[in-house]
């Protein structure tokens, strides 16, 4: 293919990777970001609701009597678990969803202080379950 005389110096040069990718052509930058963006909101969102739905099942009604007889944790172990679960769900949907839909308002010092504060509720939740385990192990 011949050069035009006034194209610049690099026409008919192909770029790896700037116009095909196998074959298909390049899709735009911002396309593939809101995709990428929507599809980790939804699995985020996904993965929230069952941490939150079951960790609530756990806290209110407890488990199977055949998987307390079984683990040795006790009903305080199992309660407190569902409650960390329970935070763990809102955390994840905190950290992974509203902040990146909603990224101006992570500079708020509100939203710290509220996802701190999940964060200190599952963990104080997640030792309350490990030391009525260790109680519940010892009887």
């Amino acid at each position: 293919m011949a050069r035009p005389p006034n194209a610049p110096s690099s026409f008919g040069r192909r770029k790896v990777g700037s116009d095909t990718l196998l074959g298909f052509p390049e899709l735009p930058l911002p396309i593939i970001r809101r995709f990428s963006l929507t599809l980790l909101s939804v699995l985020a969102t996904l993965w929230a609701v069952v941490l939150v739905v079951t960790g609530l099942a756990v806290a209110v009604h407890g488990v199977p009597r055949w998987i307390d007889a079984s683990s040795g944790v006790g009903t305080v172990g199992w309660r407190a678990l569902g409650a960390a679960m329970f935070c763990g769900g809102q955390f994840v949907f905190m950290f992974m969803v509203a902040d990146r839909l909603f990224p101006r308002a992570t500079r708020r010092p509100v939203t710290w202080v509220c996802e701190i504060g999940i964060v200190f509720i599952g963990m104080l939740a997640l030792a309350i379950a490990l030391v009525a385990s260790a109680v519940q192990g010892s009887l």
